[in-house]
This record gives C-alpha cells, sequence and structure tokens, in this order.
C-alpha cells in the first residue's frame, strides 16, 4: 500500500451527476498536496488532506484537480466530489475486499487503497458496491442520502448521515438476541448496520451494528461513532423512515434497470477533470 505520488484516475459509476450532483469545496491544509483522483479528508481543523490510516480524519469523496497548497492552511481550496468511484483493493489476508463483501463498509489504508478491515485505526472509506473482481474496487464515498457518514470513524464523532442495509419496523425485545432474519425482507449478518424505529423505549431508536450471529440471532451494539450523537436527534418516525427506505430502494432498483454501464464505459465518460495516466 502505497499513497500517490502522482494524478489517478478514479472512475465514477454511473454518470458523473447521477449519484449526488453537487462538489464539497474544501480549504486545504499548509504545505498540502492533493492529487487528482486521490480520496480526500478533512482533519480537525477541517482542511483538506489526502486519505492517511488515521481515524483523527472524515472522507469526503475524490479529488476533482490536483492542488499544491505550498502557503498556510486555507491558502488554496480544493473540489472534492462525492459519489461511486473505483479505488485500488488492499488485496491481502483479511484486509481483501471480495464479491461477497459487497454492502459492507471498508477502510481508507491511504488516499487510494481500501480495504476491508479498520487495522484498529483506519477511517471508513465508504460502502463497498458490486464490483468486478478483476478491476478496483467500487466504493460509495461522501456525504449526502444514503451515503455512509464521513463521521462514522470509529472515532467517536458525532455521525450526520449513515447507511442501514435495513429498517426494523416492529419493538426489538431484547437488544440481546435480536432476530437476524425476515426483517425489512432481509437476513442480517454480522457487521450489518440496522435502524431500529419501533421500539418501546424511544431512547433505543437509532442505529445499531450487528454482532455475532448465533442460532438466528445476535446481539445489536450501539455504532463507536454514535457514543457522541444525540438519541433525540436520531429517533425517527418510523412510518415516514420506512417510507424513505423503501422510496430509496425503489429508486435505486429503477436506475440499475434503465441505466448500468459497464466499467470500462464508464471510464470512458470519467470527468473531464481527470487527468490522462
Amino acid at each position: 500500500m502505497t499513497a500517490l505520488a502522482k494524478d489517478r484516475k478514479a472512475p465514477q459509476y454511473d454518470t458523473p451527476d447521477a449519484v449526488i450532483p453537487r462538489l464539497v469545496n474544501l480549504p486545504v491544509a499548509a504545505a498540502t498536496t492533493i492529487y487528482a483522483g486521490s480520496l480526500v479528508a478533512s482533519d480537525a481543523a477541517g482542511n483538506a488532506v489526502p486519505a492517511t490510516a488515521s481515524t483523527a480524519i472524515k472522507l469526503w469523496g475524490r479529488a476533482e484537480t490536483q492542488v499544491a497548497n505550498t502557503g498556510a492552511a486555507g491558502a488554496k481550496r480544493i473540489d472534492v466530489r462525492p459519489g461511486v468511484f473505483a479505488f485500488v483493493n488492499s488485496g491481502a489476508g483479511a484486509d481483501l475486499i471480495a464479491a461477497a463483501d459487497v454492502g459492507k463498509l471498508c477502510y481508507a489504508a491511504d488516499d487510494n487503497v481500501v480495504a476491508l478491515t479498520n487495522a484498529g485505526g483506519r477511517p471508513v472509506a465508504g460502502l463497498i458496491f458490486p464490483f468486478d473482481p478483476n478491476n478496483a474496487t467500487a466504493v460509495q464515498v461522501g456525504v449526502g442520502p444514503g451515503f455512509a457518514s464521513p463521521s462514522a470513524d470509529g472515532s467517536g464523532a458525532a455521525a450526520a448521515a449513515f447507511r442501514a442495509r435495513n429498517v426494523v419496523t416492529v419493538n426489538v425485545a431484547s437488544l440481546a438476541a435480536y432476530t437476524v432474519a425476515g426483517n425489512d425482507g432481509v437476513t442480517n449478518v454480522a457487521g450489518d448496520i440496522v435502524l431500529l424505529s419501533a421500539q418501546s423505549t424511544a431512547a433505543q431508536n437509532g442505529p445499531y451494528v450487528v454482532g455475532t450471529v448465533g442460532g438466528g440471532t445476535a446481539p445489536l451494539t450501539r455504532p463507536a461513532w454514535y457514543a457522541a450523537a444525540s438519541p433525540t436527534s436520531l429517533t425517527p418516525n418510523p412510518a415516514s423512515c420506512a417510507r424513505r427506505h423503501r422510496s430509496t430502494s425503489s429508486m435505486y432498483a429503477k436506475n440499475r434497470a434503465s441505466k448500468s454501464p459497464t466499467f470500462s464505459s464508464v471510464s470512458r465518460r470519467a470527468s473531464s477533470a481527470q487527468p490522462a495516466t
């Protein structure tokens, strides 16, 4: 795993504005170079830096251009695009991302390599999307509706947004013995994030991580990033939450049916801001 020393192409899946049509503009940290096509994060001061294996940073998306800031922090700024992009698969041991890992979170090893585990100190890169194992790994990175939160990095920072695999619209009697099958049409596996929306105890609503499954049940625990969040702000309206989940799933299915480009076709349509290699 080696951090970038030059610009790279990070092809976007689907058309460039199909997932989330906006850019995030960030001030660049002092004496910092960020290469086009790299994973971009913000540091504790809110300045853009290349992604590294540190939970002190929060990832935002792909760098649209190369920016070399030789001055003070904020002397230059950079446009960062959230979306689904191709990054290098760590491809080693427990960090290897396989086709079976689609739907799980992956972690940034550096500014162009993603891994399956956090190794105790990597930030969340994003959600693993379906990809061709013979090519780079597709990762949904950034913020916005349905995106993994840049704060969901295990650092204890409050999560502004998160992606749940499914919404549970009935009361879970025991958080220590959650029935993994038949929830919103999903059978959960260890590591899934689920959203409880109908708990008898309202403070129990919100996101949980599914633990080790045994005998059809698993314990539910709060994500590390939930600790600093306000339980009140994350208590959903069960009806609206379920409607939004179904609507998002339906919209995604419709988009997939009407426009499902190949990886090679996406590469040819990559943003003009991406340099040739």
